[in-house]
């Protein structure tokens, strides 16, 4: 896949986000999300282990801090492989290095 930036440190930054997001459907209990800092996408069943699809556990996560009244979700250092994701209201999404 052939991305739009120029510098070789975006174009990686950017494929790693793209590979950053979801897993098989789980079932997520919503005391997870009441996390100070966030909710981890690994402490919900996300892998990042740049082979297992994580798309349907980080949308769930997504959508259940946002009915929740909005909030952090975390993705933590790893290669999640994933495909579109729908971000929603008062959703903080932050990637963390490595």
């Amino acid at each position: 896949m052939s991305l739009p930036f120029k510098s070789g440190d975006e174009r990686r930054s950017m494929q790693t986000f793209l590979k950053a997001i979801l897993l098989p459907s789980l079932l997520i209990s919503c005391d997870a999300y009441s996390q100070p800092g966030g909710v981890r996408i690994t402490d919900v069943g996300a892998v990042g282990d740049g082979k297992t699809i994580n798309t349907s556990t980080i949308q769930k996560v997504i959508d259940s801090v946002s009915s929740g009244g909005g909030g952090s979700v975390v993705v933590p250092p790893g290669v999640f492989v994933t495909g579109t994701l729908q971000l929603r209201s008062n959703i903080d999404l932050h990637i963390q290095r490595g």
